[in-house]
């Protein structure tokens, strides 16, 4: 797991492609993740909109429509990443709605994604998100 601030790096720009796979992966995850529904103009079905969710209380459907959104997102990311079939390494990844957890942090609640790459599936990786909702 790595820090925000390594994620939100520029290097992660404009380097992209020349750096450590696994901090791409969890970095391309965590923009899909807390990107808008809706708020790329380009296109109006990526992002997972967890930072819409700030200040929402901690019920049953707040999870039950988390999971289903981040499952959603990464199913529909690699719909347009690279599958390795070109030369390329494959950037697809997968994740379930079972694969989301939630947890209590002070009085926030924030979610656990268990993800793996296609590229290393023997390896499964977290990504912490805050999602700003109450617990």
């Amino acid at each position: 797991m790595i820090d925000v601030k390594t994620l939100s790096s520029f290097d992660n720009f404009f380097f992209y492609g020349k750096n450590d796979l696994s901090t791409e992966l969890e970095s391309d995850l965590m923009q899909t993740l807390m990107q808008p529904k809706r708020s790329m103009l380009y296109n109006r079905r990526f992002g997972a909109g967890i930072s819409e969710r700030e200040n929402y209380p901690n019920a049953i459907s707040l999870q039950v429509m988390l999971r289903f959104d981040v499952a959603n997102a990464i199913a529909y990311r690699n719909t347009f990443t690279t599958d390795g079939s070109d030369g390329t390494v494959d950037r697809r990844i997968a994740a379930s709605q079972f694969s989301v957890e939630f947890i209590r942090a002070g009085g926030e609640l924030d979610i656990r994604v268990y993800y793996f790459s296609y590229a290393n599936t023997k390896k499964v990786q977290v990504l912490n998100v805050p999602t700003g909702g109450i617990s």
